[in-house]
């Protein structure tokens, strides 16, 4: 049996962009109370 690949402790080095899209949602969230300012950031 192959033993699995120990993680580095700590913070991983790189971050992925799931990561700041996570951090970018759990900001922003809070702050709308309806749909149409949620519409309003993510449109271009």
């Amino acid at each position: 049996m192959v033993p699995p690949n120990k993680r580095e402790r700590g913070r991983p080095r790189t971050y992925t962009d799931r990561v700041f899209l996570k951090a970018l949602v759990i900001t922003i969230v809070p702050r709308l109370h309806n749909v149409h300012p949620l519409l309003a950031v993510l449109e271009p």
